[in-house]
């Protein structure tokens, strides 16, 4: 007799990895993140039964597992690697996926059987510290500069939208806004005044602002 498990993956399989491919675009990617979801849909199955719990929409419980956003996962973890002063025992089996990509994104640097973080851990009042001695004098001095940009773009966008769309123009300014700070970083990864990755697996770190 077949077990309900095996009738799962012969029913939802298909649609799985049609959407993880949909996902990722890579095959062999769509099938990382299929098998992935397999795993938490289990464990998720496994921790419903032990908790006395049927599953009566097995469908509904695999789609929320798929639609988990991958960050929480990846923060979480992170978060239980900083409690346990990265000590990788800490990861559980259904964890270590999580863990290889946190690995491969470049977040932690594993040698010798150890973690290294690649990120900042602030407690509190560092976080409050750095706020008061460095971003506040930044963003005072940055601050009539920017009131300046703002006006110079309302007036060209109401000047330039027909009356009908005058309404648009927060948004319109706010478009221009963003493409001003991104054209910035462009011409000062282009000067050398901002760092340039040397590559992905360089320019994937993660300042983690972690508040006791």
């Amino acid at each position: 007799m077949r077990s309900l498990f095996e009738e799962w993956v012969d029913e939802y399989s298909l649609p799985l990895l049609k959407w993880a491919r949909g996902k990722t675009g890579s095959p062999a990617e769509a099938e990382e993140l299929t098998q992935e979801v397999w795993m938490q849909f289990f464990s998720a199955v496994r921790r419903e039964g032990n908790a006395g719990n049927a599953i009566a929409q097995p469908e509904h419980l695999l789609w929320k597992v798929a639609r988990t956003p991958e960050y929480l996962r990846l923060r979480t973890l992170l978060v239980k690697l900083i409690h346990a002063g990265f000590d990788p025992s800490c990861v559980t089996g259904e964890e270590k996926f999580t863990l290889a990509q946190l690995i491969e994104k470049g977040f932690l640097f594993m040698a010798d059987d150890r973690l290294t973080p690649n990120f900042l851990i602030f407690t509190g009042a560092q976080y409050d510290a750095l706020r008061e001695t460095l971003f506040a004098p930044l963003a005072a001095a940055l601050r009539p500069e920017l009131e300046s940009l703002a006006r110079d773009l309302h007036e060209l966008s109401l000047s330039n939208l027909p009356p009908h769309l005058k309404h648009l123009a927060p948004l319109a300014e706010a478009m221009a806004q963003h493409d001003v700070a991104y054209m910035t970083e462009l011409l000062g990864f282009r000067d050398g005044t901002l760092y340039q990755p040397a590559d992905k697996r360089d320019g994937e770190f993660l300042t983690l602002a972690y508040i006791n």
